[in-house]
């Protein structure tokens, strides 16, 4: 198990936003499938809204602290916010579902390190 980073770490920030959008789309996600979020543009944006937030945050986060979750697709995240952020490219439903599946193991992992965190509902 990984100790908790510093409670003046300055990638704690960035680790909160990842923890915290990963868990609004787990949320909005349950019990759906990738053939909804390709049919639906309610469900499609906000699950996009919030892998650009993880995407974007990852980006910011040292080697430092992303060596100690070596399991979190860190550059995969970080892609993905770029394609979504670029109004010519995007995802399709299935790699965007893909990420989604990441999601559960992300919190996970962030949990483990970041101090004062309590094990998330998933």
């Amino acid at each position: 198990m990984n100790q908790p980073l510093d409670t003046e770490s300055p990638d704690l920030p960035f680790l909160w936003d990842m923890r915290e959008a990963a868990l609004g789309v787990l949320r909005f996600t349950r019990g759906r499938s990738a053939m909804e979020l390709d049919d639906d543009l309610a469900l499609r944006q906000p699950v996009e809204r919030g892998i650009v937030i993880i995407g974007r945050s990852a980006r910011l986060v040292t080697p430092h602290t992303q060596a100690l979750c070596p399991d979190v697709a860190w550059r995969q995240f970080a892609g993905a916010a770029a394609l979504l952020s670029d109004a010519d490219d995007g995802l399709d439903a299935e790699e965007l579902w893909d990420l989604v599946a990441r999601l559960p193991d992300l919190v996970r992992a962030l949990s483990r390190i970041m101090p004062f965190e309590e094990d998330a509902d998933l």
